[in-house]
């Protein structure tokens, strides 16, 4: 799942793809060898969407309204260009 995650991220982030397309996972699925047709079918069970659902739920609770965030010590991070921030924080703390 850490795998797929980090290559969904850098598809975005990096590669400019459309990660809202589910044949773009699907070729992120591919590449990193798990099977298209079971991460297929994974997408349109219940439980993977009740599970979706409730971790959207969770991160809106905490206060999550973006992509990425991070949340270190209460604070949070929001943003590609936060990174730089994040990496200071937890390298010699607050600010």
């Amino acid at each position: 799942a850490r795998a797929f995650a980090h290559a969904v991220f850098r598809a975005y982030f990096v590669d400019g793809r459309n990660i809202a397309e589910a044949a773009v996972l699907l070729d992120i699925a591919d590449a990193l060898g798990l099977d298209r047709a079971e991460v297929a079918d994974a997408f349109g069970e219940p439980a993977t969407k009740a599970r979706l659902k409730a971790e959207i739920d969770l991160a809106e609770a905490r206060g999550v309204f973006g992509s990425p965030f991070f949340i270190v010590e209460g604070e949070g991070f929001w943003g590609n260009d936060r990174l730089a921030q994040l990496e200071r924080w937890l390298e010699k703390g607050p600010f």
